[in-house]
């Protein structure tokens, strides 16, 4: 297989996205913990199932900022990134998280929308905005270091009838609480 010098650019760039985006997380989780409780969370995740943009899945890291705006609800931004040989996907998730059950084992509720960026197996460029619901449980073990599980079910509205528009996702991985 040949390797083409502009895909190898792409698949750096894409990669690079996640990874800063996750710098700026960190980096501001001290102005965001004074407006109320707020988590930080980096696990990885496994994406797509054998859909056709990462035809055998594919994982990656998957930060995400939870922001406790109300007593048990409050808003979530999540990124994905994923790169192999012949793909390269990112995407973004902004929307609402709804808390249920203690505060040591909170099984979190997750709906909003979601927009994907990168290359698919076939070299053509991926811009599609979709939505997405899934399921979060956490386990805490102080006030402040936790575990996650989440599985996530994305909903593709631009892929065309070839292409699986559901999405569906795995992921976990430790969180912070401030």
């Amino acid at each position: 297989m040949k390797k083409n010098g502009n895909m190898r650019f792409r698949t750096t760039r894409n990669i690079a996205v996640p990874v800063l985006l996750l710098a700026v997380l960190l980096m501001s989780a001290g102005p965001l913990a004074a407006a109320g409780r707020v988590w930080i969370s980096l696990g990885a995740a496994y994406e797509g199932f054998g859909g056709h943009y990462l035809p055998s899945g594919g994982t990656g890291l998957e930060p995400q900022i939870l922001i406790g705006a109300w007593k048990t609800m409050g808003f979530r931004i999540g990124v994905f990134g994923s790169s192999d040989w012949a793909t390269s996907v990112s995407q973004a998730d902004v929307g609402f998280w709804k808390s249920f059950g203690s505060g040591k084992f909170p099984s979190i509720l997750l709906l909003g929308i979601s927009y994907r960026t990168g290359t698919d197996a076939d070299g053509g460029d991926i811009n599609a905005p979709g939505a997405h619901a899934g399921f979060r449980q956490e386990f805490w073990f102080g006030r402040t270091v936790g575990l996650y599980a989440q599985g996530v079910l994305r909903y593709w509205f631009g892929e065309n009838a070839d292409t699986s528009r559901f999405w569906p996702s795995l992921g976990g991985g430790l969180s912070l609480r401030f």
